[in-house]
């Protein structure tokens, strides 16, 4: 079984149920501005960041990203990650997560994540809890597209 590109598999559940959109670009759009919006707002990921009070935050998160990204799914850079790094990296970071909720297969993420980066399985809980509040919309939606693609197989 060839695996198809994640955006290659998204424009199929697009059109899913008779034709009928059930999830599409404009969901996606809407996650991706509730993330840059909520980034903005927390100057988690902005050029200041790296002096500030987020420095440690930001630089931890940064790690957790990289990864799960490493050994993860890919997404292609699309307009909707704004040419930033880190919403492509956030995007890529909760597609695993997504894919491994489905599966029921977090502790085995979780301990993946702790083991390449060297923080605790409590650690790794904590900044996923901090993407997830930063990109509840995107969890969503890549949830949702993890059950249509379970469904439809």
């Amino acid at each position: 079984l060839v695996r198809r590109r994640y955006s290659e598999r998204l424009r199929v559940l697009f059109v899913m149920c008779g034709g009928r959109t059930v999830l599409g670009p404009e969901h996606r759009h809407a996650a991706m501005t509730g993330l840059i919006e909520r980034c903005e707002d927390f100057r988690l990921f902005s050029e200041d960041a790296a002096e500030g009070p987020m420095s440690l935050r930001s630089a931890r998160l940064n790690q957790l990203m990289q990864a799960v990204i490493k050994s993860g799914p890919s997404i292609s850079k699309g307009p909707e990650h704004n040419d930033q790094d880190y919403l492509l990296w956030i995007d890529q970071t909760l597609m695993a997560y997504a894919t491994a909720a489905r599966r029921n297969k977090i502790p085995t993420l979780f301990d993946a994540v702790a083991q390449k980066t060297g923080f605790s399985v409590d650690e790794i809980k904590r900044l996923f809890g901090e993407l997830l509040r930063l990109a509840p919309e995107l969890l969503t939606f890549h949830l949702l597209c993890q059950e249509l693609e379970r469904l439809r197989s």
